[in-house]
């Protein structure tokens, strides 16, 4: 008996997950991850591979070649910004640090802007499809990306980690 009750439960609430699976799969079609079948396309192999969140952006990145003028360094700069969830800049803080990082780091701020792009896009599609849940939860562009470390990363990958990378790290903490 309790089993083909948690049976019953089980099914209804996936029902209710259909929705949003097969507008999921629309996105993927529409970003050409899979076909109209539903077979996976070389965009979604490459997606598949990457074992952490925003595969599709990072695919984006790799098929767009947005990556591949990029020094490993700057790539570890590029996708700190994906990964680093700890305190937001304030607006004013962020302006000054993007134009540092525009100054000192030309190709990864030119990189960064495309990888807002594509999160834009993605975003812009998810909404349309009304995805609740965006890419890794966020609603907005501001949310999804976190530009905070990318000078500390950025020397740190180049093996010039010192009391300026330090300092650049703990001012922008201080001044949040």
């Amino acid at each position: 008996m309790i089993i083909r009750q948690l049976r019953t439960e089980l099914g209804a609430s996936n029902l209710q997950l259909l929705p949003e699976y097969r507008a999921r799969v629309l996105v993927l079609q529409r970003r050409q991850y899979v076909d109209q079948q539903g077979q996976v396309l070389l965009k979604g192999q490459v997606a598949s591979l990457i074992g952490a969140a925003h595969e599709l952006v990072v695919t984006e990145l790799l098929l767009q070649n947005v990556l591949g003028e990029l020094s490993a360094a700057e790539v570890a700069a590029l996708l700190s910004t994906l990964v680093f969830q700890d305190h937001r800049l304030q607006t004013e803080v962020l302006r000054s640090y993007m134009e540092h990082v525009q100054q000192t780091l030309p190709a990864v701020y030119s990189a960064y802007s495309e990888l807002q792009t594509i999160l834009a896009d993605l975003l812009a599609l998810q909404r349309e499809l009304s995805i609740e849940d965006s890419v890794a939860g966020a609603k907005s562009l501001e949310e999804q990306v976190n530009p905070g470390l990318m000078l500390a990363v950025y020397h740190w990958a180049n093996g010039t980690v010192s009391y300026y990378t330090t300092s650049i790290a703990l001012c922008l903490y201080d001044s949040s």
